[in-house]
This record gives C-alpha cells, sequence and structure tokens, in this order.
C-alpha cells in the first residue's frame, strides 16, 4: 500500500474518529445530566433496537459500496441509487409492522404501552442511521476519506446541537419524541445536501435517479447485493450482541438497569472508534489487492495487521479498565457510579474486540465469503448462554455484564484463527507470545494501584493516571520496537 497515503488516510480518519468520541462523550454526559436514570434507560433501549434493525433496514449495502465501488467505479451512482431504495422500502415495511403492533412493540420495548410514541421516532432515527451509513460507504468506497469522516462528524455534531433546542419536557419520555425526531430529520437532509452538491457526480447521480427504473439487473449487480445480503446475518447477531443485554434488562429487570448496561455498551462502543479508521480503510484497500492477486504482499501485510492486533489492542484495552472510575465518574456523575465496577471487569475485553475490528476489515476485503457471520453467531451463543445462565442464578447487571465481556472475546479470538487459518499466518512467535505476557502484566498491576492507591480529588486521579497510561503506552511501544514488530518499522521507514 502506499505508505505516504495510507498514514495520512489513517492521521485524517483517526482524527476525526477522536473529535467524535469527544462529540459523544459530551452528548451522554448531558443527557445524563438532563434526563432521569428511566428516561435514560428508554434513551438506550432507543439506540440499542435501532443498533439492532440497522442491518435488516441496509442489507448491510454500506459495506457493498466499499468494496464494489472501489471494483467497479464506473458503478457507483448506480449502486448507491440501489442501496437507496431498498433502505426506503424496508424502512416503510418495518414502520408498518411497528404501528399495527404498536402496543406488542411498546411493551417488549419498553416495558409500558404508554410509550407507543416513541416507536415512530425511533424508526426514523433507524433510517437516518442508515441513510449515514449509506453515505460513508459510498464515500469511503470511492476512497474520497474527507467526505466519509465529515459525514461522521455531522451525524454526531447534529445529534448535539438539537439537544440545545429549547424543549419544555426534558425530564420525562416526550422530549425523546421530539428529540429523535429533528434529529433524524436534520442529519436526513445534511446527507442529501453532501450527495447532491458533492462537485463531480451531482449531475450524473440525479440523471441516475430519473432514469434508473428504465434499467435492468446484471450479474455484477447481483453480486453487489448478494455481498451485502450473505453478511446480513453478522449485521443482526454483532448488533444483538450489543443490544440484547439492554432489552433484557428493561424487560426482565428494569430501566434502571438498562440505564446501566446501556452506559456499559455505549462506552465500549465509543472506545472502539480508536480501532475503526483502520477497518475502514482495510476492506476496500483489501479488496484491491485480492482483485489484483498480489497473494505475497496480501500475506506480508496481514501478518503485520495480526502482530499489530496482539500489541496495542491488548494493551489498551487493560488501560480503559485502568481508567474505568474516572471515565464513568466524569462521563455521568455520582448517580451512575455503580456501574465503574462492573465496567471495570469488562474492560480488559475490549482488546479482542479491537482485534476482531482490525481482522474483519480483511477478512471483508479478501472473501466474498461472510466469515463474520461464523464469528458473530458464536459470540451471540455465547452471551445467550451466559444470559440465560445468569437469569437463572438472578446476578442481574454482573450476569449481562459478564455475558458481554465473553462475546466480544469470542468475536477477536475467533477472528485471529480464521484469519490464521486463511492465510496461513504465524499465530505463535517470540512477539505474540510476550504481548500476552506484557498484557497480563499490565492487568495485574493496573489493579493493585486501583486497589492500593486513591485520590481525594477526581481531577488529579484522572490526570495522574492519564499520565501514567501514556508512559506505560511509550513503553509498550518502545519495547515493541526492541522486538522488531514489523508494523512499526513500517510507520518508522522514511520510504
Amino acid at each position: 500500500m502506499n505508505k505516504k497515503r495510507f498514514i495520512t488516510d489513517v492521521s485524517l480518519t483517526f482524527s476525526t474518529q477522536i473529535f467524535v468520541a469527544l462529540l459523544g462523550i459530551f452528548l451522554l454526559k448531558l443527557l445524563a445530566i438532563y434526563l432521569s436514570e428511566d428516561v435514560m434507560g428508554i434513551y438506550m433501549v432507543i439506540r440499542r433496537v435501532a443498533g439492532f434493525g440497522f442491518p435488516l433496514v441496509t442489507l448491510n449495502l454500506g459495506m457493498s459500496l466499499a468494496r464494489y465501488i472501489n471494483i467497479q467505479k464506473n458503478k457507483s451512482e448506480e449502486y448507491f441509487y440501489y442501496s437507496i431504495v431498498s433502505t426506503i422500502i424496508i424502512t416503510l415495511i418495518v414502520y408498518i409492522l411497528f404501528y399495527i403492533f404498536r402496543d406488542f412493540f411498546s411493551k417488549i420495548f419498553f416495558g409500558d404501552v404508554k410509550y407507543r410514541l416513541l416507536l415512530t421516532p425511533m424508526i426514523l432515527f433507524l433510517y437516518a442511521s442508515c441513510f449515514q451509513a449509506l453515505c460513508q460507504g459510498y464515500f469511503r468506497g470511492k476512497q474520497k476519506f474527507v467526505l466519509m469522516n465529515l459525514v461522521n462528524v455531522l451525524f454526531w455534531f447534529v445529534a448535539l446541537v438539537v439537544l440545545y433546542i429549547p424543549f419544555n419536557s426534558k425530564a420525562s419520555h416526550t422530549f425523546l419524541i421530539k428529540y429523535f425526531w429533528i434529529y433524524a430529520l436534520f442529519s436526513i437532509g445534511i446527507n442529501i445536501l453532501l450527495i447532491i452538491f458533492q462537485n463531480q457526480n451531482k449531475v450524473n447521480l440525479l440523471h441516475i435517479l430519473r432514469n434508473k427504473i428504465r434499467c435492468k439487473f446484471n450479474s455484477s449487480d447481483r453480486e453487489f447485493f448478494r455481498y451485502g445480503i450473505s453478511r446480513l446475518p453478522s449485521g443482526f447477531l454483532l448488533a444483538g450482541i450489543f443490544s440484547l443485554p439492554v432489552i433484557i434488562a428493561s424487560s426482565s429487570m428494569s430501566l434502571k438497569i438498562a440505564a446501566y448496561i446501556g452506559i456499559i455498551v455505549s462506552v465500549v462502543r465509543l472506545v472502539q472508534i480508536f480501532m475503526q479508521p483502520f477497518n475502514l480503510l482495510f476492506l476496500p484497500k483489501f479488496a484491491a489487492y485480492s482483485v489484483a492477486g498480489n497473494r505475497k504482499l496480501i500475506r506480508k501485510n496481514t501478518q503485520m495487521v495480526l502482530e499489530y492486533a496482539f500489541s496495542v489492542p491488548l494493551v489498551f484495552g487493560v488501560l480503559v479498565a485502568f481508567l474505568a472510575q474516572e471515565i464513568i465518574l466524569l462521563w455521568f456523575g455520582e448517580k451512575y457510579a455503580i456501574v465503574i465496577e462492573y465496567f471495570s471487569y469488562l474492560s480488559p475485553t475490549i482488546g479482542f474486540l479491537f482485534a476482531f475490528i482490525l481482522l474483519r476489515g480483511i477478512l471483508d476485503g479478501l472473501y466474498t465469503y461472510p466469515y463474520a457471520n461464523i464469528i458473530t453467531l458464536i459470540g451471540l451463543v455465547t452471551e445467550c448462554i451466559l444470559i440465560w445462565l445468569s437469569l437463572m442464578l438472578k446476578w442481574n447487571l454482573l450476569g449481562l455484564t459478564i455475558s458481554l465481556g465473553a462475546a466480544i472475546s469470542v468475536l477477536g479470538i475467533c477472528t485471529i484463527v480464521i484469519i490464521t487459518i486463511k492465510e496461513d499466518l504465524q499465530l505463535i512467535n517470540k512477539r505474540t507470545v510476550f504481548c500476552f505476557i506484557w498484557y497480563f502484566c499490565i492487568l495485574l498491576c493496573s489493579y493493585i494501584f486501583n486497589q492500593r492507591v486513591t485520590f481525594d480529588n477526581l481531577y488529579i486521579s484522572f490526570l495522574i493516571k492519564v499520565a501514567i497510561t501514556i508512559f506505560i503506552l511509550s513503553f509498550s511501544l518502545l519495547l515493541y520496537y526492541r522486538l522488531n514488530f514489523a508494523w512499526i518499522n513500517y510507520f518508522l521507514k522514511k520510504n
């Protein structure tokens, strides 16, 4: 891969993801202040239900756009048109079903039929999320990463701005009705403007919107849909892994517990953006490698990414656990202090989720076979079994946290095993063994530090721990350099 361009794209995307993370943190912080724990629980349920419905509405065509636009550039606008029309049709079908059975779905999701008015804005928000993903996939496939990142920033920026519209009912669920209506409409409108007014494609796209209905499907069109639809189960299963604990909590426990586990899920989903830039770039780039047929280059780069997955992500997950108390208290406040203990249990497994995110981009880029279906199925089955056991044992929040942590660990482990077998990679060597030893050393030291050392001032505690975190990361990078990791040599060499 072109080193200079790759580093530029990674830097831009990484910076964008950091900015988006800050927007998300600020948004959830404000919601935690404005809303009661029950209304916050409803908000978390809506986000997770939308996340679960996302693959159904998009048919995973955002991923198809990212792969096939890069391979067949002359059909980019046609593929985007197909995707938009498909999502509109499916959204209308979903809305009709939700309207007919509104009392049933309100009871399932929120535990009471009085919340049925939330269903319509929830569906609209679902479509807004899907449309944003299609726009992002479109620009991702064209490798216009500036526009891809702009779409992401605007989606979260609108979420924050709409919060400041002066509603009179921020303490009740009626605030969420107004919020999601306005949020969704603004987001859809902004994305439409970006697509229409981007320079070179606005005329072509409008022409296709007028005339494509007369055209017929061909084999490449069917392959485009087949690629996305074949990965549809993985979209449901992955969304289920993150949505099921919240839905189980709201329907079988309480909205308060749903808020607690929803916060844990939100933090996990937010910190994963540190690996998301690589996933966004790897799929189209490795798809291009696959078309070129350069197996030697593919194996070399995949081995390099695998060793990276064993190094930085695992350490990063432990350091999130190290900062768990400060993250929760500074982000959500004292009333959610109960979440700290449970989040610290789950945090060490985040590194395995990072490995899944990194390596899935390569798998989806290289192979049309949906290996992600197998990976996510194993993860969800693991979670379901553990949730069932926790319900039997009445472990409540602890059981849900353990179940989620086990599921995301399985995602990473299965992905590592599959890509190692498919690409004949070297899984066990002195570098990967060192990574695991270093991982457990940091985990043990951070646990002892948190148990033995306390600070009276939360901000001082946060600053000291951040300084320690930076030192550990810097020292880790030095160790990786001394051990001759290929990925760090790649970034340090001059050409």
